[in-house]
């Protein structure tokens, strides 16, 4: 009788593990979440092919898309060539700046706001302390 007693709780505690894990390994739950890991890498794949399409289309020299120049405007093209590049090395360092001078200003009226505010405080406590001063000479005024 205590082995089958045993037994009987031992299954009862297999089944509450059971009942506790079910809605991890459950098959409808496990399917959602097949199904989202499969779209994931449905989009990583799109991603990395579109990213392969890029890199061949950059790599591949530009063949029958150069204009003609005429020859007195060479230097020109070569200098204006020249003026892009140099734009487009420093493009990045330009984008940084224009949003650190925009992250500058609100920090600039965070601080001020702060600031105001540590003042009201400072006031505050200003008046508190003339209180507790008054309260003290009362009190000992008093005695």
């Amino acid at each position: 009788m205590q082995r089958q007693l045993h037994e009987l709780q031992l299954q009862l505690e297999l089944l509450r593990v059971d009942e506790l894990s079910a809605d991890v390994t459950h098959s409808f739950h496990l399917a959602q979440r097949l199904q989202v890991l499969q779209r994931f890498g449905g989009h990583l794949k799109d991603i990395l092919r579109d990213h392969k399409n890029l890199r061949q289309r950059l790599m591949k020299p530009l063949d029958c898309s150069s204009l003609p120049v005429q020859a007195h405007l060479h230097r020109c093209v070569v200098e204006s060539t020249k003026l892009m590049m140099a734009f487009i090395e420093t493009l990045e360092e330009k984008l940084s700046s224009a949003h650190i001078r925009d992250s500058a200003t609100d920090r600039l009226k965070l601080l001020s706001t702060s600031h105001a505010q540590l003042l009201a405080q400072a006031a505050e406590m200003e008046t508190v302390c003339s209180q507790v001063l008054q309260w003290k000479t009362v009190g000992s005024a008093a005695e």
